[in-house]
């Protein structure tokens, strides 16, 4: 996955996309590219952490712990904000799952988007029609594997 991916994928007018990268760190270290070079406000969820800025690792946002906490945080938001989740599948409960809805819906005028990064995004079936699927750049070489005694690609 190059930049420019990652640059078209903050440009998207999804609201809530699922990225499906094999490799989640190198993905993380793009959208912090992306984040200094554009000067977008990006930031990164885990578990326990909350929300931290791929800008200013530093600059925390409180209250935002636990992923119900920081999905509500992304829909009140008035600012723009592109927020990347990671490790968040064991969380979605009810409340998460509907604040994702509401905030794939939302008519409100705010710019914000939600990235569900991992290597296989597992969504609830009823978040179909609220999440875009997005599967890493298809040019990257692929691995070989042994079938019927030779090795392909």
């Amino acid at each position: 996955m190059t930049g420019d991916f990652f640059e078209s994928l903050v440009e998207r007018t999804d609201r809530v996309i699922a990225l499906h990268s094999a490799d989640v760190d190198a993905a993380l270290v793009q959208f912090r590219i992306v984040c200094r070079r554009t000067g977008k406000s990006i930031y990164h969820w885990q578990d326990g952490r909350g929300f931290r800025s791929l800008k200013a690792a530093d600059i925390s946002v409180p209250g935002s712990r636990q992923l119900s906490e920081a999905l509500r945080y992304v829909l009140q938001s008035v600012h723009y904000g592109i927020y990347v989740f990671t490790e968040f599948e064991r969380h979605l409960h009810h409340s998460s799952i509907q604040f994702l809805r509401e905030i794939a819906h939302a008519q409100d005028g705010y710019e914000r988007k939600v990235i569900l990064l991992g290597s296989e995004v597992a969504l609830p079936g009823v978040l179909t029609d609220s999440v875009a699927h997005v599967f890493e750049d298809e040019r990257k070489p692929l691995k070989p594997r042994l079938r019927d005694g030779r090795w392909v690609v």
